[in-house]
C-alpha cells in the first residue's frame, strides 16, 4: 500500500508486545552504568534515548568533518 506522497506503508503491521500498555520514558529506570554517556546508575530511559541521541549527532559530526578533510586531499 502506497500512501499519497508515495510512501510504502507496511501491510502486515507487527503485533503489539505491550498490548496498548505504554509506560512514560521517564518512568523506566535503568540499573546500569553509563559512564561513556556521562551517565550513573539509575537513569531513567528517557536520559538514555537523549544521551544516545547527543552522542550520534556528535559522532555523525565527526565523521562528517573527516569526510570532508578526505575530500580536500
Amino acid at each position: 500500500m502506497k500512501c499519497r506522497d508515495g510512501i510504502n506503508i507496511p501491510t502486515n503491521l507487527p503485533e503489539d508486545p505491550c498490548g496498548g500498555e505504554r509506560i512514560n520514558t521517564t518512568c523506566v529506570i535503568d540499573s546500569a552504568t553509563f559512564s561513556e554517556l556521562g551517565l550513573s546508575e539509575n537513569a531513567t530511559q528517557a536520559q538514555i534515548n537523549q544521551a544516545l541521541y547527543l552522542a550520534f549527532i556528535n559522532l555523525k559530526g565527526i565523521t562528517d568533518n573527516l569526510q570532508d578533510q578526505i575530500n580536500e586531499l
